[in-house]
């Protein structure tokens, strides 16, 4: 079924649009509870908390892991590194040296980046396994 546009057409649908304009406003305004605004409304506040509790928690758990490694690294000290060298420095170090071979293995064969593994990875998870 067509309904062809005519004048007449087009004044009704405006008259009935007139009648109809601040219905739903007067209606919103006369609710006596809150709109349910489905099951997946997140409140702005809420989220931006969230978002700190997640990063605390991230950097903590970072944290956790380097202070994990630098009670291990103690064990293997190369020769070369002084007794009085703090560890944290060693695991700096030893870190830097790590993600620097593994970038330049990767730039070499691409597909180890992509899967993640190289060989200072799995010499890594040896150790500290």
């Amino acid at each position: 079924m067509t309904i062809p546009i005519s004048a007449d057409y087009i004044a009704e649908m405006e008259r009935l649009n007139a009648l109809n304009k601040n219905v739903y406003v007067d209606a919103i305004k006369n609710r006596k509870h809150l709109t349910w605004e489905g099951p997946s409304f997140v409140q702005k506040k809420a989220a931006f908390d969230q978002r700190k509790v997640t990063f605390k928690r991230e950097w903590l758990s970072t944290l956790g892991i380097l202070q994990s490694i630098q009670q291990q690294l103690c064990d293997y000290r190369p020769s070369w590194v002084g007794a009085d060298v703090p560890a944290a420095w060693q695991v700096d170090q030893f870190l830097l040296r790590t993600t620097t071979t593994t970038l330049v293995t990767a730039c070499i064969n691409p597909l180890r980046i992509i899967t993640g593994v190289t060989s200072a990875t799995r010499k890594l998870r040896k150790k500290l396994s």
